[in-house]
């Protein structure tokens, strides 16, 4: 019956995170020319919002965080300063995420299609540490647990749609904790303390 409880509070809250990361689909990157495009975001509830646009080669090479909750936010870019190649927009409002690849060809902007993520839900209760992800990719994960003198703990944690995992953390002694989920492209950081 316990587990039971645990599973459905589990999957309310990633349907919570989900259906409040639904916002995100209106995200519109539109070219208006070779060098050129706009970015138009609406959003159904205010909300802060960070954009960036990173290189091939993981160079940042634009950032902005909103200085206060907004609906709405649209932006022309000026892409002739950047060499040609392949770049990812990301815009993350609060645990959710969409990413957007493009490339700068001579003359042109080609853009891919568009990546939702949504942040994974870590809870501890004191004993137990429980998570929940929406892995839309179904990329294999992995979950390491570290003190401060370094690594505790490491599982393999697969690969399914959604991930639902929990660990008995009873026997750790009291103090300050980090839960690490990650794939070969994503990576998630928890803290906690017990």
């Amino acid at each position: 019956m316990k587990t039971k409880r645990i599973l459905a509070t589990l999957l309310a809250a990633a349907i919570a995170t989900m259906a409040s990361a639904t916002d995100l689909s209106k995200m519109i990157v539109t070219p208006l020319n070779a060098n050129q495009l706009i970015v138009s975001v609406v959003n159904d509830h205010v909300s802060d919002f960070e954009i960036s646009v990173y290189a091939k080669n993981g160079d940042l090479v634009y950032f902005k965080q909103s200085d206060k909750p907004i609906s709405s936010y649209q932006k022309i870019f000026d892409v002739q300063n950047l060499e040609n190649g392949k770049y990812k927009m990301t815009l993350k409002m609060n645990s959710a995420s969409v990413e957007k690849d493009f490339i700068i060809a001579t003359n042109k902007i080609i853009f891919g299609e568009s990546e939702m993520n949504v942040d994974p839900y870590f809870i501890f209760d004191g004993k137990n540490l429980k998570l929940s992800y929406l892995n839309f990719k179904k990329e294999k994960f992995k979950l390491e647990i570290y003190d401060e003198n370094g690594r505790i703990f490491k599982a393999k944690i697969g690969n399914e749609f959604p991930i639902h995992s929990g660990y008995n953390l009873s026997k750790l002694e009291s103090g300050n904790y980090k839960a690490v989920l990650y794939s070969f492209n994503k990576k998630y950081v928890h803290q906690f303390a017990k």
